[in-house]
């Protein structure tokens, strides 16, 4: 579905499936740990750079979120190469008004 929605196959980050890292929300850890949590985040920010990706489409809110986050901070700190984050149903829809 995400490759039909962008035209291309999808990069695969590294370690996925059942070997994807966590992006620092899991179970509550950004609460506990949000700096830490936010560091995991920015750190699967520079991975997906690494394979060459400038979106992440994830199914998971609270990735989504601390993500999102992370990018907006890069932004603001001018990263070069920013990455946006959605939803599969987003990116899904976008395609469907193209």
């Amino acid at each position: 579905l995400l490759e039909w929605a962008v035209g291309h196959p999808p990069a695969e980050m590294p370690q996925c499936g059942e070997e994807t890292r966590c992006a620092g929300g899991g179970a509550g850890y950004s609460l506990v740990f949000p700096d830490s949590a936010m560091r995991m985040a920015t750190q699967r920010l520079d991975e997906v750079r690494a394979v060459g990706g400038d979106l992440v489409v994830s199914g998971c809110p609270t990735s989504r979120r601390l993500l999102a986050q992370a990018a907006r901070a890069e932004r603001q700190r001018g990263v070069d190469s920013p990455v946006d984050v959605e939803p599969l149903l987003a990116v899904v829809r976008r395609s469907l008004n193209r």
